[in-house]
């Protein structure tokens, strides 16, 4: 007999169809997009209600894109909208320090950054570990209205290991060939200069002549 997946529990409810979903590696926190906010949810509560959840409202404009770095500790999220906001947030633990390989159960996730990107609206984000710790963001977003091509891609990097205050800086900006609408971007496993971007009826690879 075949395995069938059934239907655990329910642990919220978006606002928009196409509400971002992500959730961290150990399983203990899942976020989604709610309107403006983002919620996340902690899956570790004992009795199994999933009753523990942070509200993040620091968007003006519908949230679009939401993802866990690969070992849990930051979250990032955008919106749509021209020049969209995006937030970093790093886990906090109970005791107030900063999680820096894996998050605790009890952790809450508090606002490091916010900064503008430069697209009309971010449509997708992905994330990756550079080697010395520091994160790189792939954020994939509409051109402003009027323009021949419809998607561009920006990469911004920050060190949040080593230099608690330090903003992030984009190194990256370009708009891409391809006509149709990209709606995804993924980094290779372990590659932080091979992102791959796919779209209505295109799938494309791009490896990136940047330090490392």
């Amino acid at each position: 007999m075949e395995d069938v997946a059934t239907l655990r529990t329910v642990i919220g409810a978006s606002c928009e169809t196409s509400a971002s979903l992500s959730a961290t590696r150990d399983g203990r926190f899942a976020a989604y997009a709610a309107d403006k906010a983002v919620v996340v949810v902690s899956l570790d509560d004992p009795d199994g209600s999933h009753g523990s959840r942070q509200i993040l409202s620091g968007h003006a404009e519908a949230v679009t894109c939401v993802a866990f770095s690969e070992c849990g500790t930051e979250l990032v999220t955008a919106q749509k909208g021209p020049f969209p906001c995006v937030s970093v947030y790093r886990a906090v633990s109970s005791t107030g320090v900063d999680e820096t390989d894996e998050t605790d159960e009890n952790a809450t996730f508090v606002l490091r950054a916010s900064f503008r990107a430069s697209c009309a609206s971010a449509t997708a984000l992905a994330l990756a570990r550079r080697k010395g710790g520091e994160t790189r963001l792939a954020l994939l977003g509409e051109t402003p209205a009027g323009s021949f091509q419809t998607a561009s891609i920006e990469l911004w990097d920050w060190d949040y290991v080593t230099i608690s205050n330090a903003p992030p800086a984009k190194i990256f900006s370009k708009v891409l060939r391809e006509i149709t609408r990209a709606t995804c971007v993924a980094f290779s496993p372990d590659r932080d200069d091979r992102a791959f971007v796919c779209g209505d009826g295109f799938v494309t690879e791009a490896t990136l002549a940047l330090d490392r």
